[in-house]
């Protein structure tokens, strides 16, 4: 994912984010079917990898928000400046780019944005180290 995020030339890391589900652990914990688990220690890491995976998960919805919304601040940018002598052979993404590259704001929002996606996968690899975690201490 690393290796993907840093590929900026070919606007790989303008898409969409993935949706991780925490259902089937919300049910034991809202059900009280949590107890059926004999192992205290399991339920204690049962409820702690909820916890976590609830606080990763809005420390990843704000940063999608705060990408999302560089995006769209980015993109009225380029509408507003956009140079009519740059060549229309060049992607659009160029041009746009050309049109704001000295534009102080145009670059904090460029900067935001991938902040918002490195932080986002940084997220999701704690979310991943968390599982494997918990994994471990059911499958004992």
């Amino acid at each position: 994912m690393r290796a993907w995020l840093g590929r900026i030339d070919d606007g790989a890391w303008l898409v969409s984010d993935p949706r991780l589900l925490d259902g089937t652990i919300t049910a034991l914990v809202e059900t009280g079917d949590l107890t059926l688990l004999g192992d205290p220690e399991l339920r204690r890491e049962v409820l702690a990898y909820r916890s976590r995976f609830r606080d990763d998960m809005a420390w990843f919805r704000y940063f999608a928000e705060s990408g999302l919304q560089a995006v769209q601040h980015l993109i009225r940018r380029i509408e507003i400046k956009r140079a009519s002598n740059i060549a229309p052979r060049e992607s659009r993404m160029v041009r746009g780019y050309l049109a704001v590259h000295d534009d102080p704001e145009s670059l904090a929002d460029m900067i935001l944005i991938r902040r918002a996606y490195s932080i986002r996968i940084e997220v999701l690899e704690e979310v991943r180290q968390a599982t494997e975690d918990l994994l471990r201490v059911v499958s004992r």
